[in-house]
């Protein structure tokens, strides 16, 4: 199997710093769907894409332990590296369903459903080092989701994710660049 790996950052700062790691098979039929979930365990990324159909946006997402209906930051990097690679859709199709998407400047966007999300604690806390300073998930959340304002004024925050699945100590975080 000869397929090639596109690692990418999500939802970087204006910096290019912070983000979230993210592996994109644009051949993803190169590789075969009973090995998926094995490749994505291996690859340890929160999650990981297979593009099924560049040219019509259909696609799979994988974290290391399932495989996810719909989730965001795969679904904006996807749309942003096929456009990138000059194989923009319109619409990318995940098991969930359609996922609109396009370009406004240098942002790539989509519009998913509320109810695809799954269940997450969101939690304010005093400041973005705190969010910064985070390694792992609280003992009794699934998927906690804390934030703290950068600028309020601005409506900036400073934000992680931090799914069940992610606490591994394989899993990858995107290294921060020197300053």
């Amino acid at each position: 199997m000869s397929t090639t790996l596109h690692v990418l950052r999500v939802f970087t700062d204006d910096a290019g710093e912070y983000g979230n790691a993210l592996g994109v098979f644009v051949e993803g039929r190169a590789i075969a769907e009973s090995d998926r979930q094995q490749v994505a365990r291996d690859l340890a990324f929160i999650e990981t894409v297979f593009v099924d159909d560049a040219r019509t946006g259909r696609i799979r997402i994988y974290t290391p332990g399932d495989e996810l209906r719909f989730a965001g930051h795969p679904t904006v990097g996807t749309a942003r590296l096929l456009a990138e690679l000059g194989l923009p859709v319109d619409e990318l199709r995940v098991p969930a369903g359609p996922v609109p998407t396009w370009t406004d400047g240098a942002r790539r966007w989509v519009q998913a459903r509320p109810e695809w999300v799954h269940p997450m604690t969101l939690a304010e806390l005093e400041g973005p080092d705190a969010v910064e300073a985070l390694t792992t998930v609280p003992p009794d959340e699934r998927s906690w989701y804390p934030w703290a304002w950068q600028d309020r004024a601005l409506g900036e925050i400073r934000s992680r994710y931090f799914p069940r699945w992610s606490a591994s100590p394989r899993t990858r975080r995107p290294e921060r660049r020197p300053s």
